[in-house]
């Protein structure tokens, strides 16, 4: 039996709950994309393409050099990214690849052509990126011209000219994701 609305409120019970539900899926949805960073920082995909292609959890703590303490975190990490697509749990539990995790590959997993999106992934879940965007209220609230350069004391384009580091990380990316897109539309 559908519950009735609040008086105060147009919605039921019931939809109050599913939006409860819905709110916590949106606030913690960054998650994915915080395990997705670690897998790429750790090379997860690397070690998967190390052991064949097919590892266990055991298997891929020890080739990443992991304490064994870390094992619980690193499965909740591969948790969080097997249920996303990002990897796929493998017969016998371990770990595999998905078309998305061959692009995590640092060398694209061989067979010619630009097939790794591992530098572009790295710039968008960098500091860089991500940081602006969690202040994104502030910013509207102050006259920075951009939420960039609220953070960072500059726009993109001047922080590139004043950190040769920050700006060959990128123009890395870019080159990364366009001969990528460039070797797609060739083919």
């Amino acid at each position: 039996m559908e519950q009735e609305a609040d008086a105060e409120l147009p919605h039921t019970r019931r939809e109050l709950l599913q939006a409860s539900i819905d709110l916590t899926r949106h606030t913690l949805s960054y998650v994915k994309s915080m395990a997705l960073r670690c897998a790429v920082q750790l090379g997860v995909a690397d070690a998967i393409h190390g052991a064949g292609g097919d590892v266990s959890l055991d298997g891929l703590a020890a080739a990443l050099s992991l304490a064994p303490s870390k094992l619980p975190c690193l499965c909740r990490v591969m948790r969080v990214l097997t249920a996303s697509g990002v990897f796929a749990q493998a017969d016998g539990g371990g770990y595999r690849f998905t078309p998305v995790s061959t692009l995590l590959l640092s060398d694209g997993g061989g067979g010619g052509g630009c097939r790794s999106l591992q530098q572009l992934v790295r710039i968008q879940l960098s500091p860089f990126c991500v940081s602006p965007v969690t202040n994104l209220a502030e910013w509207f609230a102050r006259d920075d011209e951009t939420p960039f350069a609220m953070i960072f004391g500059a726009g993109h384009w001047d922080f590139c000219g004043r950190d040769p580091g920050f700006s060959a990380f990128f123009n890395g990316a870019m080159a990364c994701d366009s001969r990528f897109v460039m070797d797609a539309v060739i083919h």
